[in-house]
């Protein structure tokens, strides 16, 4: 368990959301709408659609605030971008 806690603290882990391909419970069988249904239900569909649209990107702290400084000209350099990180 260690080792697995390890292993996901090192990477960006990614969630896995499994879709069934069928009702039946057959091979080789898929209802495209059930697995559309599933995808859109699962919030899959949204956040392809926010990704596309230019939202996806997440910034490293620095690098955000970096940017974005200008919109909070309370913040002073250093005093306050040390205690948030």
């Amino acid at each position: 368990l260690t080792a697995l806690v390890q292993e996901i603290s090192n990477t960006s882990p990614h969630f896995v959301r499994c879709i069934n391909p069928n009702s039946k419970r057959s091979s080789r069988s898929f209802d495209t709408l059930s697995i559309l249904e599933q995808l859109r239900r699962g919030g899959v569909m949204d956040a392809v659609h926010v990704t596309r649209s230019g939202f996806g990107a997440r910034y490293p702290y620095d690098d955000f605030l970096a940017r974005f400084r200008c919109c909070v000209p309370h913040l002073s350099d250093n005093s306050e971008m040390k205690m948030a990180s």
